[in-house]
Parts: structure tokens; C-alpha cells; sequence
């Protein structure tokens, strides 16, 4: 059972704007000056597209899940959201129809945060690499690295969860990663369930999943003697199998306790839905202040694997994937609000951005 009440703070839903924000007392009501798609400052810079309705406080909240010490400047205008000491975010700017449409951004962006992070680059695509977000492409030279990696791998996860657009400094590349791509859930807790019992409350959900402890045992080697009675065996041997099973005895109690298990759930031409659970010391980001999250958390991932795995890296897999994937993602989120409800703690999606549990 759950030894706390779930501490889910209020967050972006996967699929629209956040239902309140971080840092929210400080955060510019909306936006003053507009965008021109003149401004040399975009040869320079990238720039965040989002639809109507997505707030800067909406912004700020994903912000701080990967840059914890982020803050609105005061008295700017345009306003400034300061990720780092190098980094900042400039907007919301009005975006007009014309506009968008010369910067060849959606034609539903309504407002723009211009990027200003210093260009790090390093090695060029490796040929053939997997690149569901699109950075290969922008980047066909170069790839970035260091911080200007963090700030592109977040505006593309913004633009997931809010259906906006990512403009690339210089090429003018837009990129619209695909809202729907990321299907796996991470439930963080500080309650630890025994594996039947956590397969009870994925049983709730999918009937058929099953342990995956590793393999059954399946009787002793052919190698140790039957016998019939205590008085089948001769002294000497009775000895040498007391011996063994004190030896086996001793290495159980010095072996460590379970850390992890995992539970599978075969959906057939659907793919695998698994739940991995196990102790994590790598706490996400936006649980950094979280009294009880400090020093860890109990992680459990719920994962879906395709029978086409190669679609899941894909930037624009096919139509058919694109309606399997559909189909398996409220499977996904129907198991990780399950265990939610058994342990409490907190939801995040695979960008790391916290999911309200009513919007699984």
C-alpha cells in the first residue's frame, strides 16, 4: 500500500498547455511586441513556435523541469527567461499569420520565444543513425553539443508536449516533432512493491501480464542421487549434500535482496507493454525538490515495444505505426495510472516533463 497521498504538482498535460506554471508571480501575462521576420537576430538564434493558449507559464513550467534555476528577468521587454548564465529565452512575441507563413512555421503558432545560446558543435551525424527528433538533419555538419544540446533536446520536447514548432538558427530548418511519438511513461515514488503485487494492480489493466524474474527452476541437476529413504543414502554422501546445501544457504543470505523486477505483457501484433521496476539514484530533474526524492526514488517505467522497432526511431514513421501507436498509448497510460494510484509519487513522460495524474 502507498504510505503517502500522490504529490503530483500541477503540470502541462501531454497533449495541450499546463493547468498552472512555476515561477508564475513573475511570468509576463502575454505578449507585447510582435515577431518580424526581418529580425537578423534569426539568422542567430532559434526560435520556439507554440500555439494559442500555451502560456509563458505553461513555458516556464517546462523550462525548469531540465533547467531547475530558471527565472524570469524583471523589467525586460520583451520579457527574458533566463535558463542559465548563457542562455536565454526572449517572448512571448505575436506571431501574425503572415509571418508564420514566411517563416514557414504552423499556421496555428500564435506567440515565439527567440533562443540565445552560444553554437557548440561536434561530430557530424553518424550515417544512418537513428534521429526521431530531427537535430541529424538541421545539423547535417555538425551536431550540437554541451548546452547547446540541452537547450535543443528541451525546445523539442516543448514542442511535443505542445504541438509547436522549433525554427533552426541560420538554415531556417523547421522542425514539428511529432506530439505523439512518445508513448512510455516513468512512475517515481518512494513505495516499493513486491512483484506480485505489482503485478495485481498491472493485472488491472492487462489481464495477461506475467513476472519476468528470469528462469523457472526446473528440479535439481541429473547429477545429485535420488533416494528413497533417510537410510538410502551412505554417511560420506549425506555429509557432502549437507555441506552443499549449507554453502547454498550461506550464499542466498549473502546474495542482495531484490533491487528489480519486471512484468511483460504480450499485446500480439500490438508489440510487448513491460513495467521495469527497480530503485533509481538518478532522480529526474523536475523532482529535484522533492523532499523525498532526494537520496532516490522507486522507478517504475511502463515501456511499449513494437514488433517494428526500428519505426519507433523513425522521425515520420508510416501511417499503419502511427495507428498502432494510438491504439497501445492509453493501454500505456492506463497501467502507469494504476500503479500511480498504488504508490503515489509522481508521473513523467520519456521527455521528463511531470504528467498530471488525472491527464493519464
Amino acid at each position: 500500500m502507498a504510505r503517502h497521498a500522490a504529490s503530483s504538482r500541477p503540470g502541462p498535460s501531454p497533449r495541450g498547455p499546463g493547468r498552472s506554471s512555476a515561477r508564475s508571480g513573475s511570468a509576463p501575462v502575454g505578449p507585447t511586441t510582435a515577431l518580424d521576420a526581418r529580425d537578423p537576430a534569426l539568422d542567430v538564434e532559434h526560435l520556439l513556435a507554440v500555439p494559442g493558449g500555451v502560456t509563458p507559464a505553461d513555458v516556464a513550467v517546462l523550462v525548469a523541469s531540465r533547467f531547475q534555476a530558471s527565472r524570469w528577468e524583471q523589467d525586460a521587454e520583451p520579457a527574458v527567461l533566463r535558463l542559465s548564465r548563457f542562455t536565454t529565452m526572449t517572448g512571448p512575441l505575436a506571431v501574425a499569420g503572415s509571418t508564420a507563413e514566411r517563416l514557414g512555421l504552423p499556421a496555428a503558432t500564435a506567440h515565439a520565444y527567440l533562443v540565445q545560446v552560444p553554437p557548440e558543435r561536434g561530430e557530424p551525424p553518424w550515417p544512418g543513425s537513428a534521429d526521431p527528433d530531427g537535430l541529424s538533419r538541421a545539423f547535417p555538419d555538425a551536431l550540437p553539443v554541451r548546452e547547446e544540446a540541452r537547450v535543443l533536446e528541451l525546445l523539442v520536447g516543448i514542442c511535443r508536449r505542445v504541438h509547436g514548432a522549433l525554427r533552426v538558427a541560420g538554415t531556417g530548418l523547421v522542425l514539428r516533432p511529432d506530439p505523439e511519438a512518445l508513448v512510455d511513461l516513468l512512475v517515481c515514488t518512494d513505495v516499493w512493491l513486491e512483484p506480485e503485487a505489482a503485478l495485481a494492480v498491472v493485472r488491472q489493466v492487462l489481464g495477461q501480464a506475467e513476472l519476468a524474474l528470469g528462469e523457472a527452476w526446473d528440479g535439481p541437476p541429473p547429477d545429485v542421487p535420488a533416494a528413497d529413504g533417510p537410510g538410502a543414502l551412505d554417511e560420506a554422501t549425506r555429509r557432502a549434500l549437507h555441506a552443499a546445501a549449507d554453502e547454498a544457504d550461506a550464499a542466498a543470505l549473502a546474495a542482495p535482496v531484490l533491487t528489480g523486477f519486471g512484468i511483460v505483457a504480450d499485446l500480439g501484433a500490438h508489440g510487448l507493454v513491460a513495467v521495469e521496476a527497480g530503485w533509481g539514484e538518478e532522480v529526474p530533474a523536475s523532482l529535484h525538490g522533492l523532499a523525498w526524492a532526494r537520496d532516490g526514488v522507486v522507478a517504475y517505467r511502463v515501456r511499449w515495444t513494437p514488433v517494428d522497432v526500428e519505426a519507433l526511431h523513425l522521425e515520420h514513421p508510416d501511417i499503419a505505426f502511427r495507428a498502432l501507436r494510438r491504439e497501445v498509448a492509453p493501454v500505456v497510460a492506463a497501467v502507469a495510472g494504476a500503479l500511480q494510484r498504488a504508490v503515489g509519487g509522481e508521473v513523467a513522460d520519456a521527455a521528463g516533463f511531470l504528467v498530471h495524474p488525472e491527464d493519464l
